[in-house]
């Protein structure tokens, strides 16, 4: 179980290949995809959208790391920011699937406190007792955020 423990560090870089950085001494919730997974995890969207939070989108994308996928994925991923109006990172590596053991074709939700611990942790479609417990770990680190 990765709850209590600290996330493992990621190099990920944004659509312009900037590298990006979790944030420090803020909590925030990791919504990681692929494009396989993003369909079934609406519910869970609207529950994070309920608590103000900084959402990170991560999206799996190591499967078009190569000419020309590459360039089809990069450009979905723009549309998609320019739709959504969030900045989605690029996991080109595997990097966050493979330390947080994700199951292929899952999406995955990581809420982190501000000392970068994980209060929750949870892949896949979420029954309504995990959707509970999402909502509760936003609502805990909502209210010891600075």
């Amino acid at each position: 179980m990765i709850e209590g423990r600290p996330l493992p560090r990621f190099v990920l870089t944004d659509s312009v290949g900037q590298p990006r950085a979790l944030p420090v001494g803020r909590s925030c919730v990791l919504v990681v995809e692929d494009d396989t997974s993003q369909l079934r995890r609406q519910r869970a969207h609207e529950i994070i959208g309920r608590h103000p939070i900084e959402v990170v989108a991560i999206a799996e994308v190591a499967r078009y790391r190569l000419w020309p996928a590459r360039t089809f994925a990069l450009a979905a991923v723009r549309k998609t920011e320019a739709q959504e109006g969030v900045t989605v990172w690029l996991d080109w590596h595997d990097a966050v699937r493979t330390a947080l053991a994700i199951l292929p074709g899952q999406s995955a939700f990581v809420v982190l406190d501000d000392a970068g611990r994980v209060v929750f942790f949870a892949q896949g479609q979420l029954d309504e007792a995990r959707e509970h417990a999402l909502d509760e770990a936003l609502a805990r680190v909502e209210a010891v955020s600075p």
